[in-house]
């Protein structure tokens, strides 16, 4: 079997694994720390320098992307008219109700709208600040549970691995669902953790029931099954049949309806239809049928959860390995280890049995693997912390330098090769960012919190990288292109078609809503209940393009077509494979069109 350094442990197969030792050897529940991570000056020099780099990466280029089709432009769209209106009850999506989820996301992106504008960066801050301010309850709870080494680690290791950042920098209703999902269960292991009826406990499972409450104005109701699912499982795991009792079930529950009600209540004194078509088709249809077209085979999530865990993913399964056997802490009955499996594993055999699957569903899961990550990284030396993270770090720049060589050439890059080349190098920079990180921390071998520090940094910059490169793609995924155009052509009475398609982040960059035409999209139910103000058959769209004094259209080519052979007066501003971008000419005449720019070239400069 070998020799293993110190804090190593190998199980009966031979796989090192972490020995779960944690506040068990401690006294009074404090465990022994390295002293690398407890020197007072490293803590307020080095951790500075680390915290200000961190920062800089986490909110610096939130604004560098342009908003991508549909979820961004979506969700920042919604925002901006509840701004625009001031009516923070019912969501509108382009001036239809839109119901598909509660206004968290809305609230406080329009909040942040308010602050700094409408813009970018605004649009992706609060999944931003929702991924930082997880990052500090997952930190203050493994530092209470584990000490200040697991806090520190579990931290550093969510920060920088690959799912949790990405979607800490997307616009999209995930990370503030994260956010509170992880903040109930953190304070629900603070509360089990707790001397039992004490005020501890109390005001702990108070905040778990607050934070539930956030998160089902963040997502719906899986904002309080997942904890409660999570309590429910681990009492059965301990044979803790009263346990319930300690969640202080009934103050709990007021307090959860204080906050999730009020919305709830609102917006169906408005909207009579929200309660039926938000609990049904959002939550129960969306689950249980393929009406969504979101399927995937069982296994799904399990390689994504892989490669999202990366560059940690083997101290994360590590983690997992040792956690079920965890001993229980000096002084109480409660196993937090066991707890964060039960957290992760429930998520995500929960969404395994989803016909509806989508990569961001299971993202909740992702901060207990980095807390067990982060718990077995403290049980280990810096030897063997680099044995285990630096050759997948190596590995992730590897796999990220082939894509970078093989995306231009493959067959989604054409005919549009040139963005595809831009963003291999941006490719080419992480790639080689993770590489040279594995070797730099490899040949001076850190121990500490520069050890764990450096390869978060290492793996932060490469991610970020992979991702700010994606404005390269920008022409091709966002309508930040035609919106220009758009409205470089605009005057106050002309009026602006969506026809045969629906492009989301179109009406937040142009700053108004369009006309809907022969197409519902993600508009579908709120279409429904307001017909007359979308032109559902062609017809109406031709009627309404004759009559308009000045008009502009974006339509899929098809009924571009269709508009052509009944005779339609359009000028054809630029195409693509997708899209034509049409104008009314000046008089009744057919214009000609001849050769026309393509739009995602055009707006590429080419």
């Amino acid at each position: 079997m070998g020799v293993h350094p110190p804090h190593e442990a190998t199980d009966s197969d031979g796989v090192i694994s972490c020995p779960a030792r944690h506040r068990a050897e401690g006294v009074k529940g404090i465990p022994r720390i390295p002293a690398a991570l407890t020197g007072r000056r490293q803590v307020s020099v080095g951790g500075v320098i680390l915290l200000a780099i961190f920062l800089a990466l986490w909110f610096g280029g939130l604004d560098h992307r342009r908003l991508v089709e549909p979820d961004e432009g979506r969700y920042a769209e919604v925002a901006r008219e509840m701004l625009a209106a001031g009516d923070f009850v019912t969501p509108r999506l382009n001036g239809f109700k839109h119901f598909t989820k509660p206004p968290m996301q809305y609230w406080m992106t329009a909040l942040a709208f308010h602050l700094f504008g409408v813009n970018e960066w605004a649009a992706r801050l609060w999944p931003a600040l929702a991924g930082m301010l997880a990052l500090l309850v997952v930190m203050f709870t493994m530092r209470r549970l584990f000490g200040a080494a697991a806090g520190i680690s579990s931290a550093a290791v969510l920060g920088s691995s690959l799912y949790f950042t990405f979607f800490a920098q997307v616009g999209t209703i995930d990370m503030g669902l994260t956010l509170f999902v992880t903040t109930a269960m953190c304070a629900l292991m603070l509360g089990l953790d707790a001397t039992p009826d004490s005020a501890r406990e109390r005001n702990a499972m108070l905040a778990a029931w607050a934070a539930m409450a956030l998160a089902v104005l963040s997502k719906g109701l899986i904002g309080v099954v997942f904890p409660l699912m999570a309590a429910a499982l681990y009492a059965i795991s301990q044979s803790q049949w009263s346990m319930w009792r300690r969640l202080h079930p009934f103050t709990g529950a007021c307090v959860l309806f204080a906050l999730a009600a009020p919305w709830f209540i609102a917006v169906s004194l408005r909207n009579p239809e929200f309660l039926r078509f938000f609990l049904v088709d959002e939550h129960f249809a969306r689950y249980t049928s393929s009406i969504h077209r979101r399927t995937q085979p069982m296994w799904f999530f399990l390689p994504l959860i892989v490669v999202g865990m990366m560059p940690w993913a083997w101290v994360a399964l590590s983690g997992v390995r040792a956690a079920w056997r965890a001993p229980s802490p000096a002084g109480t009955p409660f196993r937090p280890a066991r707890f964060l499996l039960i957290w992760a594993a429930s998520i995500i055999v929960f969404f395994t049995f989803s016909r509806a699957k989508m990569p961001a569903y299971v993202l909740p899961a992702i901060p207990a693997l980095g807390m067990l990550a982060g718990m077995c990284i403290a049980d280990l030396d810096a030897r063997a912390t680099r044995r285990r993270v630096l050759p997948l770090l190596a590995a992730m720049g590897a796999a990220i330098l082939v894509a970078a060589v093989l995306l231009p050439h493959s067959h989604a890059a054409q005919p549009y090769r040139v963005l595809f080349d831009r963003y291999a190098t941006w490719l080419y920079g992480a790639g080689f960012t993770a590489l040279l990180g594995s070797a730099l921390i490899g040949a001076l071998r850190p121990s500490g919190p520069r050890l764990i520090g450096g390869i978060a940094v290492a793996g932060l910059i490469t991610i970020q990288l992979c991702v700010l490169g994606f404005e390269s793609l920008s022409p091709l995924r966002s309508s930040h292109a035609l919106a220009r155009q758009i409205a470089a052509r605009t005057q106050p009475d002309t009026r602006v078609f969506m026809v045969g398609a629906s492009y989301l982040a179109l009406p937040f960059y142009l700053g108004r809503t369009v006309v809907l035409a022969q197409e519902t999209g993600q508009m579908a139910f709120g279409v429904r209940l307001e017909p007359e103000r979308a032109l559902l058959d062609a017809g109406r769209f031709r009627a309404a393009w004759a009559e308009a004094p000045s008009a502009i259209a974006v339509m899929d080519h098809r009924t571009y077509d269709d508009a052509r052979a009944a005779g339609m007066p359009m000028q054809v501003l630029c195409r693509d494979r997708e899209r034509v971008l049409t104008i009314k000419p000046a008089g009744t005449a057919q214009a000609d069109t001849g050769p026309v720019p393509d739009c995602v070239l055009q707006a590429a400069g080419e």
